[in-house]
């Protein structure tokens, strides 16, 4: 049987593991240190990076900018023209029933104006990159713009009631 007093405070294997354990926790401290410097130089570059390229964007914005502002004035007609017909397919949603108003299942044609809305935007889209590009000849450039509004108003006119858009359209039709 052994004897408390043979148990040692000091014993080697005792002093061993606290080392160990000393050196452990040296170790993580700077671990934990490098870690926390290296996150913050992480967070310093990203910052960088990100104020870069908002410089980058901001710079490109205003060129695209300058470009649309110095195009011809029938792609700005065309998209107005497009802004109104929007509108008018915004204001042409209906919800209506199949039967008795009751029990009848209601009908909409607001899936069909989304996708009509779709297409006029897609033309926006595409007329503002028409006026980006500044080596197009204007006459071939009115001539796809023309192309670009005709179809997508030919997607959704059965949508909008033909008085409202003979009076949205009258004389505002430039390109």
């Amino acid at each position: 049987m052994e004897n408390i007093q043979t148990l040692s405070d000091h014993s080697p294997e005792l002093m061993a593991l606290e080392n160990d354990a000393e050196r452990a926790t040296a170790a993580f401290k700077a671990a934990d240190i490098a870690y926390q410097e290296s996150k913050r130089v992480m967070q310093k570059t990203h910052w960088a990076y990100d104020k870069a390229l908002m410089a980058r964007e901001d710079e490109s914005g205003r060129i695209l900018i300058e470009l649309e502002r110095a195009a011809r004035p029938e792609l700005e007609a065309a998209i107005a023209n497009l802004e109104s017909f929007d509108l008018l397919l915004r204001r042409a949603i209906r919800v209506g029933y199949f039967g008795d108003e009751d029990v009848g299942k209601p009908i909409s044609n607001a899936d069909d104006i989304a996708a009509a809305r779709k297409e006029v935007a897609a033309a926006q889209r595409a007329i503002r990159e028409l006026a980006h590009d500044a080596q197009m000849p204007g006459d071939e450039m009115v001539r796809r713009c023309t192309k670009l509004v005709d179809g997508a108003l030919l997607a959704g006119i059965e949508w909008v009631p033909k008085d409202k858009w003979n009076h949205a359209a009258a004389g505002s039709r430039n390109y």
